[in-house]
């Protein structure tokens, strides 16, 4: 009897140990509707990942999976809540991540003492979040009137997020607070006037990536048309709403509801020579604008995605714009230059560099049809990016090069011509043609190179042609991945091709075949999975 007990314990462990080691980390499961991932699988500590259940969720300290093993549950990690109102978290989660409640219903929510660790954006678009309360005894946090801070040694230092749907008009920051997170008003809904005080010395901002996402603490905060900064402060000031370097010199942030005056004009104050990137990214109200002739730099995403912004003059002072610093500004017809201006020009209302041979920003208000200048050697980075009324470019022989993302979200373009004698060698960077009508394409012979991700996710493209004796060598990876009504790709004559890269057409669903070149040496891993 002894013997048989014995053999059935081991034959428990050793299923026990076959279990643990089918599991791995980064592996799911689902226990009463709510989604767990393993993220180590030797300590059995597991994230919550999201449910699709409604109302108050109560995320437990500790799981059993389907075959009875128990999972610690140690942090929230980004998923799905859409439909939770309120949520219970337990006094063993460690790390809430990024976008971990983003999109969900939630109304008010309390952090436990446990919790060490928040990541920016963790309650992006919750749009009934009136409050954000921390347990008492948390180390690492703070909460004041609703609003979450990061603390250091016992002290708020960093405010991280202040809910959208929070009231109240407005709000001071406390004395104290040296940093503003990225994120920290992104969509507010009511508050009209924000106090920033003397200790801050820090607005956060960054870009996701160099063309399609700009993130600052104030984007898409509509409501709010002052920001003020406490007398004292060394490292900002606020003149009319705005807020500027102490000195003076750099615009640091417009808030996004500003109007300027009755007619939509805003004079940006004299002094200021830098402004900043996103500095008036998603403002809703200003249409003109008045640069100072003290200006001499625009960053990148400037004026992103202003929504009323008609039209603009860049000053004969200004020696560097960045790239999309006037992207998706939808109104916009034309971006024009002053006479004497050393570095830029504008042709037929698009932005170009002195000597014409860099096409920088074509306004996304422009519409019909458009030729490149004759001198363009390059279409840089975002260049027609969310010009969503241009129906057909044509690209004039000299241009060499077309950098990432420059037609993406062009939606309404169904054409792109190059010439017969076109120069057009390489077509590089990510996302060059995403989102784009183009239905058909002839590339030149001249062209040498489809960079990596070029037609990714371009879901209108039907069919491309290469012309004869071509000089095409390489297809790099994901040059057309997720092409899905790809369906003819042809060689109208010989070709140079040597490479196809990883996953070059993978999903490209309904492509039906393809004619090899003889030159082919590599094909690259996955190069036509799914097709």
């Amino acid at each position: 009897m002894k013997q048989l007990r014995f053999l059935l314990l081991l034959l428990l462990m050793s299923a026990l140990s076959i279990t643990m080691d089918a599991a791995n980390n980064n592996d799911r499961f689902t226990v009463n509707g709510i989604t767990y991932r393993i993220s180590n699988i030797t300590a059995h500590e597991v994230d919550f990942e999201g449910t699709n259940k409604s109302g108050n969720i109560v995320i437990p300290q500790t799981v059993k999976d389907s075959v009875n093993i128990e999972w610690k549950v140690i942090s929230v990690y980004y998923g799905k809540c859409p439909n939770m109102t309120s949520v219970t978290i337990p006094n063993t989660v460690r790390k809430i991540y990024e976008g971990a409640f983003g999109d969900s219903k939630l109304t008010s929510i309390t952090i436990p003492q446990s919790v060490t660790e928040i990541e920016d954006g963790v309650f992006s678009n919750c749009t009934s979040l009136t409050e954000i309360n921390v347990a008492s005894g948390n180390t690492s946090f703070y909460s004041h009137e609703g609003v979450l801070y990061g603390k250091n040694n016992g002290t708020p230092k960093r405010l991280i997020q202040y809910p959208i749907a929070k009231t109240g008009g407005t709000y001071s920051v406390p004395e104290g607070v040296v940093s503003i997170a990225k994120r920290a008003f992104q969509a507010c809904k009511f508050l009209k006037t924000l106090s920033l005080p003397k200790s801050l010395s820090n607005i956060e901002k960054d870009l996701v990536s160099s063309w399609a996402q700009e993130v600052s603490p104030f984007v898409y905060s509509w409501s709010i048309s002052k920001i003020e900064v406490a007398a004292g402060n060394t490292t900002y000031k606020s003149v009319d709403g705005v807020v500027l370097t102490a000195d003076g010199k750099q615009l640091v942030v417009c808030p996004v509801g500003k109007t300027g005056d009755v007619n939509g004009l805003y004079t940006i104050p004299n002094g200021v020579e830098i402004i900043t990137n996103v500095a008036f990214s998603t403002n809703i109200k200003i249409k003109k604008l008045i640069f100072p002739t003290t200006l001499k730099e625009i960053k990148p995403y400037a004026f992103y995605r202003c929504y009323e912004l008609m039209t603009v003059t860049i000053p004969k002072s200004v020696t560097e714009i960045g790239v999309s610093a006037f992207s998706a500004c939808e109104k916009l017809t034309e971006i024009n230059v002053e006479n004497g201006n050393s570095k830029y020009d504008s042709y037929n209302g698009v932005l170009y560099n002195a000597s014409g041979t860099e096409l920088l920003n074509c306004p996304a208000g422009k519409t019909g049809e458009y030729t490149t200048k004759a001198s363009t050697i390059t279409i840089k980075e975002g260049a027609f990016s969310l010009c969503k009324k241009i129906t057909k470019v044509t690209v004039s022989n000299k241009v060499q090069a077309i950098e990432s993302a420059a037609f993406n979200s062009t939606e309404a373009m169904k054409q792109i011509v190059f010439a017969t004698t076109s120069s057009l060698k390489e077509i590089k960077g990510d996302k060059v043609f995403t989102s784009s009508g183009i239905e058909k394409i002839d590339l030149p012979a001249s062209l040498e190179v489809i960079g990596e991700g070029v037609f990714n996710s371009a879901k209108k493209l039907k069919e491309v042609t290469i012309a004869a004796n071509s000089n095409l060598q390489k297809i790099e990876n994901l040059a057309f991945y997720h092409a899905e009504n790809l369906t003819s790709f042809k060689f109208l004559g010989s070709c140079k091709l040597q490479t196809i890269g990883s996953n070059a057409f993978a999903q490209a669903k309904k492509l039906q075949s393809f004619a090899f070149p003889k030159s082919v040496t590599k094909i690259g891993q996955s190069a036509f999975n799914g097709c």
